[in-house]
């Protein structure tokens, strides 16, 4: 079939019908009177009526979005004009300029003219939006908003509202004109339009959850706004304008709220920031609002949808905010702003305040009701694998929202999770309970890493305010179970620890130990307020806080991973990973530091990790990584002061020498670890410890040796002679009995004025190397024996100098004797002579030893010697001088067996031994022989006798009168012997006394090992007491389970109260006697 032809001039039917033109336009409008041909509207619409309303439609459009600015002044001048002859007169209610229009929007409504409604609407919505920029045309557009809210009108309104989801052409310009109505003249109308809210916001909801399809709109509809858009501006405008009680009632309608929130992840970015305004200001920040109001708007599905935002595709990051103050942001960070404070806030958010950490104590409770709740305090924690929360949780809907995050995966959503946590530490511990949907298995994914950065941040958390500020002492202690999760959340359990220890991924370890270092550093924090707060508490309530402490300590133990596996991952880790190699051994520290019951009894020996840093740390050059290798050689360090059996003296397979050793030459070598306190200090103690240098010259020979290494730390032999000295070094630690007892034989031998000082400064490694040199001679080449011999005559010098002891010059006579090389000898005959007086030394850090300087620091030591002694220096009160009385000596002869033993009156009457006055010890012995046979006294056979005995008639009925009879018998077999020439030590005596009250009591603790020493023999050795007891008591296990460090409380009692005063002129010192010592030396 062939094709119709179609015309193409315009008299073809199929041509696209012309507009008419006999209607003015937009620009013909010059006049009042145009303007009021418009508006004579006839009353049947014509087909001239769209046009007309048209028209008028341009011509505000001119005014309110024109650009030439005369134009759109004379446009106003002649609106204004025309509203001013229109003006009624038959009151406010009835605006005479529109009432055509009006009634012509009516009769559509009626006769569902669609077209001619929707129009009509939309320029009534386009005139108040234009004249509310003007003052001049208040009165007018009051008067429209007035009679628009009308009942009547409210009717016509409501029948486009009413109208099909589909014919937005008709709701969008109802709900444009409600908007304006509401915001008019600062809402002057909003209640009037409120009133009618059965109409108004009849079907609110179902606008805000009405979404096109903007796939199938064309580019002019989409840049049109949609009526979710309108419906948003309108309820906008009520929650900006209407009353609080108002406001109230529309923020309480469920469904307008839902439907606000639900699709707002697909509204433009324009539109979030206008509702993010919106919430903050008129919801948020207004104070006529009750809180309560606010708590019902955000439920956990709110907020919900708006952590949806967190990843919203922002299109428009052009747009600025709202606010001018906030610059340009985008919808992320501007939603994370508003979540923050709505999760944080407890005035403008919904955060209910609460004390996460305390269990007030009720004013009227009585302190059996708080010993009770003391009680319960402690004993009630959950497992540590799985703690139950013991706080009630107030915030349940920020505890379900924060199920839903992801914390892992978004920053920002890992910073509102750690806003919360901090406002209410309460639900760290629900949020980890509850949260199943990870584990925290080591897998070297990226959701694992984000979750271990995670779970730092959480750890990382401040000090809680609860623990800082505690004034009310009726307050127990937080939950344990509260504050382990707190400090290390249960996802980190000890397999799991374990198990990211032992990966063979760098990363995953080392992410889990920052988070085990993190979490120390919070437990030791969280120790020391606990200590504090029971510090400062009395009663039941310190014992909770007291008991709070040691549990937190236990759960903590049994939740981090074993010493062992921190070890084994220290020794695994290459030496090039210095970051985690450092990270590791601050971990190892930590645990000396916080939990020294724990570290101390582990046996963890670093001695050959810590020789392997310091001497990688002498041969390395790279100063790329100087830094962590300086703190992880300092953490090694710090952890062999700290630890029991560190092997100091022990020298590795592969290295040439000891830790100490090893150690001390990299401290003579390298100048810049005199600025580091901690090895110089390790390094003194160390070697006092062990007697390498005298305990008693306050550092002088510490610093003598140093000063002595560094003046030939430039020698070509330096190697040999560390060797030497390391080996006498370990020779003196492990006998230094053995070379005490040489330095006392060689003194007495040598018959010198050294042998009368022999109490004074004793330096031993000159004895040591006395003895090894010879071997050394034979051992060493000529290079190295000179070398060594420089090293020896200048040690000698500067130590002759320090302490003035003559007994050196005799050991350097013996030492030169065994040198046969002739310039070594040389070197030798020099020691101690005006040859090394100008030796330029190396000032140490902690003083310059020089022989001016060492002059010094004997004259201060000297001047220090010469301060009054105060008994407030040291804290503690001297003993009590001798009772010139002596009651003990007859004061127990008026008592009962049992109180003269528990009262302490037979000590007495044993210390009497230790008296002065050899008639007082005499008189002593006969008290206690007589006190020996009342003991063994019978049934009574005279009347005199039973009146001389009456009080010891029952005292073979004593039950402990065996052991005290033994006790008695040995000590006076003891003292015997000595009462005729000297005091018995007080020591002895203190004793005696001290095991009595033991013996009177069997439930003692140290009752067993009383009786143990008293079935030794019938004498006691004076010299072996104290040694005895040591050995019996740090040496050994005690008799009852967890009583060690009791019975090191009573030993520690024992050796303080045998000491004695000596006064000398009005000057009274701290002095053992000379008895004491030679029985305690040892």
């Amino acid at each position: 079939m062939a094709k119709h032809q179609i015309d193409s001039d315009n008299e073809s039917p199929h041509s696209k019908r012309r507009r008419l033109t006999t209607i003015e336009q937009s620009g013909d409008v010059d006049s009042v009177d145009v303007l009021q041909r418009i508006f004579t509207i006839p009353q049947e619409t014509d087909p001239q009526t769209r046009q007309k309303i048209q028209a008028f439609k341009v011509y505000l459009d001119s005014i309110a979005y024109g650009e030439d600015v005369e134009l759109k002044t004379s446009r106003r001048e002649l609106l204004s004009s025309f509203l001013q002859n229109t003006a009624s007169t038959q009151g406010e209610e009835e605006p005479s300029p529109f009432s055509h229009l009006i009634e012509l929007w009516s009769s559509a409504a009626d006769t569902h003219k669609e077209f001619v409604y929707s129009a009509i609407t939309a320029v009534l919505a386009l005139f108040l939006k234009t004249v509310s920029h003007f003052i001049e045309y208040r009165k007018y557009g009051v008067q429209l908003c007035n009679h628009l809210s009308q009942e009547k009108c409210v009717k016509i309104i409501e029948k486009g509202l009413n109208a099909q989801k589909e014919k937005d052409y008709v709701i969008s310009p109802c709900l444009r004109l409600l908007t304006e109505i509401v915001s008019f003249d600062g809402g002057s109308a909003a209640r009037r339009v409120f009133r009618q809210r059965e109409a108004t916001f009849k079907r609110l909801s179902i606008f805000l959850s009405s979404r096109n399809d903007k796939k199938a709109l064309s580019q002019k509809e989409k840049r049109r706004p949609a009526v979710r858009d309108n419906a948003l501006r309108y309820l906008f405008a009520n929650l900006r304008w209407q009353s609080a009680p108002a406001k109230a009632e529309i923020l309480g309608q469920g469904q307008i709220i839902r439907a606000w929130f639900e699709n707002i992840q697909l509204d433009s970015a324009a539109t979030i920031r206008e509702t993010i305004n919106v919430v903050n200001v008129d919801v948020l920040q207004d104070e006529n609002l009750l809180q309560r109001t606010k708590s019902m708007i955000f439920t956990d599905r709110i907020l919900s949808f708006l952590a949806k935002l967190y990843s919203y595709n922002n299109e428009n990051t052009s747009i600025p905010y709202t606010e001018p103050t906030s610059g340009f942001q985008d919808v992320p960070s501007v939603v994370h702003t508003l979540l923050v404070t709505i999760c944080t806030n407890p005035e403008h958010g919904i955060l209910v305040s609460q004390n996460a950490c305390f269990v007030p104590a009720s004013n009227e409770s009585t302190i059996d009701t708080i010993e009770h709740d003391a009680f319960f305090s402690i004993k009630t924690h959950a497992s540590p694998e799985k703690p139950q929360s013991q706080t009630q949780i107030r915030n349940t809907v920020l505890a379900s929202f924060l199920q839903g995050l992801r914390p892992y995966a978004d920053i920002l959503q890992r910073d509102l999770v750690l806003a919360v946590f901090q406002a209410a530490p309460e639900l760290i511990c629900d949020y980890f309970t509850k949260k199943r949907s990870f584990s925290f298995e080591p897998n070297l994914t990226v959701t694992w890493v984000g979750y271990s950065s995670f779970l730092l941040s959480v750890i990382q958390l401040p000090m809680l305010a609860c623990l800082l500020n505690v004034n009310d002492r009726a307050r127990l202690p937080p939950p344990t179970s509260d504050l382990i999760d707190w400090i290390l959340p249960q996802v980190m359990t000890q397999k799991i620890a374990t198990r990211c220890l032992n990966q063979k991924s760098h990363l995953i370890t080392f992410c889990a130990v920052r988070i085990l270092v993190a979490a120390f550093h919070k437990l030791q924090a969280v120790l020391e307020c606990l200590r504090k707060v029971s510090r400062n508490t009395i009663g039941p309530i310190q014992s909770a806080w007291e008991q709070a402490h040691v549990d937190l300590s236990a759960y903590f133990c049994q939740r981090s991973p074993e010493m062992r596996q921190i070890m084994s991952a220290l020794r695994s880790c290459d030496e090039t990973q210095t970051l985690l190699q450092e990270a590791v051994a601050n971990l190892l520290l930590l645990y000396f530091k916080v939990l020294p019951q724990i570290a101390l009894e582990e046996k963890i020996d670093i001695s050959v990790t810590l020789s392997t840093s310091i001497e990688n740390e002498s041969h390395s050059n790279s100063a790329n990584q100087a830094t962590m290798r300086n703190l992880y050689l300092r953490h090694l360090l710090e952890i062999g002061g700290h630890s029991p059996t560190m092997k100091w003296w022990h020298k590795p397979d592969n290295m040439q020498l000891s830790p100490f050793s090893t150690l001390l030459k990299l401290y003579v070598k390298h100048r810049d670890f005199d600025k580091d306190p901690l090895i110089r200090d390790l390094l003194s103690t160390t070697a006092e410890t062990d007697m390498i240098v005298s305990q008693s010259s306050g550092g002088v020979s510490f610093n003598i040796l140093i000063q002595s290494l560094r003046s030939v730390q430039d020698l070509h032999n330096s190697e040999s002679l560390y060797a030497f000295l390391d080996n006498c070094f370990m020779r003196l630690s492990r006998k230094s009995v053995k070379y005490f007892e040489d330095f006392t034989q060689f003194a007495y031998t040598a018959n010198t004025k050294a042998s009368s000082n022999l109490e004074g400064e004793m330096e031993l490694l000159p004895i040591v190397i006395l003895e090894q040199w010879t071997f050394y001679v034979n051992s060493a080449s000529s290079a190295e024996l000179l070398d060594a011999s420089q090293w020896l005559a200048i040690y000698f010098s500067l130590l002759e100098r320090s302490s003035k002891n003559f007994l050196l010059q005799h050991i350097l006579d013996e030492v030169k004797t065994m040198t046969k090389d002739r310039d070594s000898r040389e070197l030798l005959e020099k020691a101690m002579t005006s040859s090394f007086e100008n030796v330029q030394i190396a000032e140490p850090a902690k003083g310059d030893l020089s022989p001016s300087k060492v002059d010094g620091k004997l004259q201060a030591s000297e001047e220090l010697q010469a301060v009054p002694f105060h008994e407030e220096q040291i804290g503690i009160s001297a003993p009590p001088a001798e009772d010139e009385a002596h009651r003990g000596l007859s004061s127990w002869r008026q008592m009962d067996v049992d109180e003269a033993v528990t009262e302490g009156t037979i000590g007495e009457l044993a210390l009497c031994l230790c008296s002065k006055y050899e008639e007082i010890r005499k008189q002593a012995i006969i008290g206690l022989h007589s006190f020996m046979g009342n003991l063994e006294v019978g049934p009574c056979s005279t009347a005199d006798t039973l009146k001389a005995t009456s009080s010891w008639s029952q005292v073979s009925q004593y039950s402990e009168r065996q052991q005290i009879h033994l006790l008695i018998g040995e000590l006076v077999e003891t003292a015997a012997p000595l009462v005729s020439y000297q005091p018995l030590p007080y020591f002895v005596g203190v004793m005696a006394a001290e095991s009595l009250l033991v013996l009177a009591q069997p439930l003692h603790l140290m009752y067993t090992k009383i009786n143990r020493f008293l079935n030794r023999g019938p004498t006691w050795k004076v010299d072996s007491l104290p040694r005895y007891w040591i050995d019996c008591i740090l040496l050994n296990s005690p008799t009852e389970d967890e009583s060690y460090y009791r019975e090191v409380e009573w030993l520690l009692g024992l050796l303080l109260n045998g000491l004695r005063t000596t006064a000398v002129g009005t000057r009274v010192y701290f002095k053992w006697s000379s008895t004491d010592v030679k029985a305690l030396r040892k």
